[in-house]
């Protein structure tokens, strides 16, 4: 918990010197959220990388992807290994990448070294490879024997844009050309699945969100326990069974301060509209909603 505590005043610092604003969290799939003019950035800090559920990270890629937000792990070392300084790591396809290397990315200077499976890979510009080859009039066995590789190596270089480290350079020696690429944090892919195996309450709201033409989503290690994706809002959502005022308001905080609405969800025909002045919609409510637009309404109505 100490490591913890000292790598994430480490890294506030940095977001505060590049000019982020943060809130923090506990207990969650992220503890950091991070924003400034143009980005906004998830941030879960560990000592030990490995003890990053899947859980954690389905649930940090749909924060993510619903508020439109860059997510990473900050770590120093995982079961039996040290995160090395300038390399990005990847656990359940959110980048992982040691605190110094975070703090340079904010600065513009990402890691060019990718540790995969446990083998460093570097990213190839392919399109210049393609056209670099070409010009040449090399096929992917000529490039291969100039460069000690197989001719199924090239093939795959040039179409996925990953190398060896070693391949890479010698790809880079033979056509005197640099060809190697940044890791961009910023630009991660980090796909969001829908919620599998629902009951309840919760199955009756995905079901009543996806008749009106919206996408939701549940979590369960998240500030929030639902989100919806309208087309131009995303909407944070929680049980009223679930929300302490305490909860409620780190709710109603985290929506203001990704530009968010909120909405808290009861099963009950409720008589009152707001919860924490948070807008209060049951599952009696969603049944006589037609479309997506009226859930909105309903919501900035009820505020």
């Amino acid at each position: 918990m100490h490591a913890q505590r000292a790598i994430i005043n480490e890294v506030e610092k940095a977001l505060k010197r590049n000019g982020y604003e943060m809130m923090q969290f506990e207990r969650s799939c992220f503890d950091i959220c991070a924003k400034n003019k143009t980005r906004t950035i998830l941030l879960k800090v560990l000592a030990n990388i490995d003890s990053f559920s899947v859980q954690q990270a389905e649930d940090l890629a749909k924060m993510a992807n619903a508020i439109d937000a860059s997510a990473c792990i900050i770590g120093i070392h995982g079961r039996n290994f040290l995160l090395k300084d300038n390399f990005v790591y990847e656990r359940f396809n959110i980048p992982v990448l040691s605190p110094k290397t975070f703090e340079k990315s904010l600065e513009d200077f990402m890691p060019v070294v990718f540790s995969k499976k446990g083998k460093p890979v570097v990213k190839i510009k392919n399109d210049k490879l393609h056209n670099l080859r070409q010009d040449r009039n090399l096929s992917y066995r000529d490039l291969g024997e100039k460069v000690n590789a197989s001719k199924k190596t090239m093939y795959v270089i040039e179409k996925t844009g990953i190398a060896s480290e070693d391949i890479a350079d010698r790809i880079e020696k033979f056509f005197d050309e640099a060809l190697t690429d940044v890791f961009d944090l910023f630009s991660w892919n980090i796909p969001a699945e829908r919620s599998e195996s629902l009951e309840g309450a919760e199955k009756q709201f995905v079901l009543s969100t996806e008749n009106i033409g919206l996408e939701s989503f549940i979590l369960k290690n998240a500030p929030v326990n639902t989100i919806t994706i309208t087309k131009n809002k995303t909407i944070l959502g929680d049980w009223d069974d679930n929300l302490s005022k305490q909860r409620a308001q780190t709710m109603k905080n985290l929506a203001e301060f990704c530009s968010t609405y909120n909405v808290v969800l009861t099963e009950r025909d409720e008589n009152k509209d707001t919860f924490e002045e948070i807008p209060i919609v049951s599952l009696v409510d969603l049944e006589t909603i037609k479309t997506g637009r009226q859930f909105i309404k309903l919501i900035v109505r009820r505020s």
